[in-house]
Parts: structure tokens; C-alpha cells; sequence
């Protein structure tokens, strides 16, 4: 019964890193891409510790650890290097935004 139900959860936890992964690839901006990728490792992190609990292996849980580690940095990491990227967007949308007003006060 214990395991049934360790099993189920895996199931909805691979439920929930598919529709991550629709987020990953469909997702508008970036910000929702790196969000799914976080949430795909951690659906990951928290698969890998219920299959230590199926087993009884305590091996897993040193893979979690390093795995944990590891997703951390690399969203840390992203959201790092994608500031640029963000604030580059952010000026061309306010860029564009003058542009209009500027085109709106010329007409009236």
C-alpha cells in the first residue's frame, strides 16, 4: 500500500514537470522558461528522494543532495545572465512607449 502510493505521487509529480516542460518551450518569456526549468529539477530532486523511500537506498539521498546543489546554482546562474537580456527588453519596451507618445503629441 505504501508503495502504491509513493508510486502515485511519482506519477503526479511526472504530470507536473510535463506541463513545466510546455511552460519551458511555449512559455512567453524568459522568465517563465528558467521558472519551468527550476521546477522541472525539483520535480526531479523530489522523484529521485521517493524512489530512495521505495527502495530503502540511501544512496539516492547523496544524489539528491548533489542534484539540489547543482539546480541552484544553475538557476541562480541563469537568472544572472539573463538580467541583460531582461533590462535590454525592458528599454526597448519603453523605448517604443516614448516612441508612441511622441507620435500621439504630434498628431493632436
Amino acid at each position: 500500500m505504501y508503495n502504491i502510493l509513493l508510486s502515485i505521487c511519482i506519477g503526479c509529480l511526472a504530470l507536473g514537470s510535463l506541463g513545466a516542460l510546455y511552460r519551458a518551450i511555449i512559455g512567453p518569456t524568459l522568465l517563465d522558461r528558467i521558472l519551468a526549468l527550476d521546477g522541472i529539477s525539483i520535480a526531479v530532486i523530489a522523484i529521485v528522494a521517493l524512489l530512495s523511500m521505495i527502495t530503502g537506498s540511501v544512496y539516492f539521498i547523496e544524489l539528491v543532495i548533489v542534484f539540489s546543489l547543482i539546480a541552484f546554482v544553475s538557476t541562480v546562474s541563469f537568472i544572472y545572465i539573463s538580467r541583460h537580456f531582461i533590462e535590454s527588453d525592458e528599454l526597448a519596451v519603453s523605448a517604443g512607449k516614448e516612441q508612441e507618445t511622441k507620435k500621439i503629441s504630434k498628431s493632436s
